[in-house]
């Protein structure tokens, strides 16, 4: 990834902001009934998710986190934003297998190319 010189700064907060929230306590936030709610989450752990194309054709891997948090279908997009206000990742899915269990990819992992 380019990072231009007046921008290293912020990227490099993002960063330690990503590397707080790894683990712990993180809220993600919902529309439900056409008003966003908040969902208390636990981040579980960070893992590499390997997350299928839009076109179908590829399977990617993408840093993300494990989250305990119950969402609903519909709530993939939903940022999960840490303690301080900034956003470390966006909901793409929810377990079939485990209960109470969502998947985030972090939020720099989620910009196009380029920024």
């Amino acid at each position: 990834m380019f990072v231009q010189s007046q921008d290293r700064s912020a990227a490099a907060t993002r960063v330690k902001q990503w590397t707080r929230a790894r683990f712990g306590d993180v809220t993600v936030l919902v529309l439900r009934r056409g008003r966003i709610t908040a969902l208390p989450a636990h981040v579980r752990r960070s893992i590499n998710a390997r997350i299928r194309t839009p076109d179908g054709r590829r399977i990617v891997q993408r840093p993300a986190l494990e989250l305990a948090v119950e969402i609903d279908p519909g709530d993939s997009g939903a940022p999960v934003v840490a303690g301080d206000g900034s956003v470390v990742g966006v909901v793409f899915a929810q377990s079939t297998r485990r209960a109470d269990t969502a998947y985030a990819v972090r939020a720099l992992a989620a910009l196009p190319a380029g920024r």
